[in-house]
């Protein structure tokens, strides 16, 4: 009949899927669309006001729980409550206590614009991955142990979105170099680390095109170093923002024991003396610290005198 629609269980319009989120588009028509949200534990959500104050985004909690961050308090949301906006000016934030799904009410096209620019920029990691096998999974790797290190230095909100997107992303810039830069089988030339060294500046420029344009500033400063001799502009100490000091680490980190074409992957317990003997010249101490609490506390690491002797 006319007008009359009918899915099953398991179906939707469309669909997209990133590492931490799925969202599923289940039905449109004149301009409201109703979507299904399902998104991992620990992750922040960000409800924003819309162009139009006449628009309405209903949420409501099928499964999980989500805690609802106001101020220093928490209010938290479990299945079958639910929140909405409607003439709302301002930002508030969610976290995901567990995984949780959501069934989604806007009463403005939201689907496309969000899933486009997400299966976009995704597409741009996965290819680079793809050029470089020993780096596959490396944006997910980053952004996890980040997330970590970020919210144990009491980062939320906003700040703790930015650097989560900012750690998935922050090798994106990559995809305008070519393949044997990216992907060759040996230690690059001088003339390739020239252009290598142009990825932070390209990632910047490609998240300045998206809805994501807010973590350019991140993503450009993750391969600067606290005494300047990173890149690309060389900026010293407080220049480099806590955010990209963060990702800057766990970068490090998850390349020395990741194997490389040219070289094998370092062992935890020598990533570690390596970075403990460069904190406070190129790394964050305080980074560091709370880095290889979070490698102690999930049983990544064993801590010994040699850790003791370089923190010393």
């Amino acid at each position: 009949m006319k007008g009359f629609f009918i899915e099953k269980s398991g179906g939707s319009l469309e669909k997209v899927s990133q590492n931490s989120a799925t969202l599923e588009l289940l039905a449109r028509g004149d301009g409201t669309e109703i979507l299904m949200q399902e998104i991992k534990a620990n992750k922040v959500i960000q409800v924003v006001s819309q162009e139009s104050s006449s628009v309405m985004e209903f949420f409501y909690v099928l499964d999980g729980s989500l805690a609802w961050l106001k101020n220093s308090e928490e209010e938290i949301l479990q299945a079958g409550d639910y929140f909405y906006t409607h003439h709302f000016k301002g930002k508030e934030y969610l976290k995901t206590l567990s995984e949780t799904k959501l069934l989604y009410v806007s009463t403005q096209p939201i689907f496309h614009y969000i899933s486009k620019q997400i299966k976009d920029l995704m597409e741009m990691v996965n290819s680079v991955e793809k050029k470089d096998y020993y780096t596959h999974s490396h944006g997910k790797r980053v952004h996890d142990i980040s997330g970590k290190v970020a919210q144990k230095l009491g980062i939320t909100g906003e700040r703790l979105e930015k650097v989560l997107y900012a750690a998935l992303f922050h090798d994106i810039g990559k995809i305008k170099l070519s393949d044997n830069i990216v992907g060759g089988h040996s230690k690059p030339t001088a003339e390739e680390w020239e252009l290598i060294k142009m990825h932070p500046i390209f990632g910047k420029e490609i998240v300045e095109q998206s809805f994501l344009r807010y973590i350019g500033p991140i993503i450009v400063q993750h391969h600067e170093r606290l005494d300047g001799s990173g890149y690309p502009y060389g900026l010293k100490g407080e220049e480099i923002s806590l955010e990209a000091r963060i990702i800057s680490l766990v970068d490090a980190y998850d390349a020395m024991t990741t194997n490389r074409s040219y070289r094998e992957a370092k062992a935890v317990e020598e990533a570690i003396v390596e970075l403990a003997a460069l904190t406070e010249t190129k790394f964050d101490k305080q980074v560091y610290d709370i880095f290889v609490d979070i490698l102690i506390e999930e049983g990544e690491y064993r801590p010994s005198e040699d850790i003791d002797d370089c923190k010393r």
